[in-house]
């Protein structure tokens, strides 16, 4: 039986020393043979110990856990842009792309790190941070294993990686696409005005002060990141408790989970 070859792009994160793992078809961790179960129990608290041991089959979907990577010593995040969901375009997204875009663009003419998604039209940038200490201390000060809405800044938790390929989410689920770098097969590195532009974005999020209207169902929190509806208002003058101490508390409790996958 011939030799499946190996992808050029899984290639490429092996010989970068990137935390590597399979993914099973739900985007979970998973270990070889991949299985649709509920993957690798644990894979939040993964150490280098944990990478030595773990056989990867890069002829297979592959995933890697964001921070710090082990073997290259290397701090990576990835910025996911959501610029579309079911079919619906978020404007507010397609601007910080194409404010992102401008800054980044000036130094990268390749776009370096640049992939489309597996679903149309979502972009995604892996960023190397390695050089900006301050910065990393920054982001693992917020205990997230990644911030935002729309735009999601992926500092800790499991990213899927081109050539991976899963369902498309504006498709109804009947179209799959691979990732795909949309230039070279590369990684961003860090400037000035990139890291201006995520600490101003998370700021900015963090200062946010949600609403009884704008406020999503706590079903949707994730990796200790509440995605803010229909919790209680300040001015209820029952004696439930206000939606910020909810938050306060929910996010207290799923501050170490990290059962989130891109």
């Amino acid at each position: 039986m011939a030799k499946l070859l190996i992808p050029q792009e899984a290639a490429f994160f092996r010989d970068q020393g990137f935390n590597l793992w399979n993914v099973n078809d739900e985007k979970r961790p998973s270990r070889c043979p991949i299985t649709s179960s509920s993957g690798i129990q644990g894979w939040q608290h993964f150490t280098e110990e944990d990478f030595k041991k773990l056989k990867v089959d890069y002829t297979k979907n592959i995933g890697f856990l964001a921070g710090y990577q082990w073997k290259s010593k290397r701090d990576i995040l990835v910025l996911d842009f959501d610029i579309f969901s079911k079919g619906v375009k978020n404007d507010s997204v397609i601007q910080l792309y194409d404010k992102f875009l401008a800054i980044d663009l000036v130094e990268n003419k390749y776009k370096k790190g640049h992939y489309n998604s597996s679903t149309c039209g979502n972009k995604g940038v892996i960023i190397d941070y390695t050089s900006k200490p301050d910065f990393k201390n920054f982001l693992y000060g917020l205990e997230r294993s990644k911030i935002g809405d729309g735009l999601e800044i992926l500092i800790k938790g499991n990213v899927v990686l081109p050539p991976s390929t899963t369902n498309c989410k504006n498709c109804q689920g009947n179209t799959i696409h691979p990732r795909k770098f949309i230039e070279e097969i590369s990684i961003n590195t860090i400037t000035p005005q990139i890291e201006i532009f995520i600490m101003e974005y998370i700021n900015s999020f963090r200062a946010k002060q949600p609403n009884k209207n704008d406020i999503r169902d706590t079903k949707n929190a994730k990796n200790g990141v509440l995605h803010y509806t229909n919790v209680i208002a300040d001015t209820d003058d029952t004696n439930k408790p206000s939606y910020k101490c909810i938050l306060e508390l929910v996010n207290k409790i799923l501050k170490n989970s990290l059962n989130d996958y891109h």
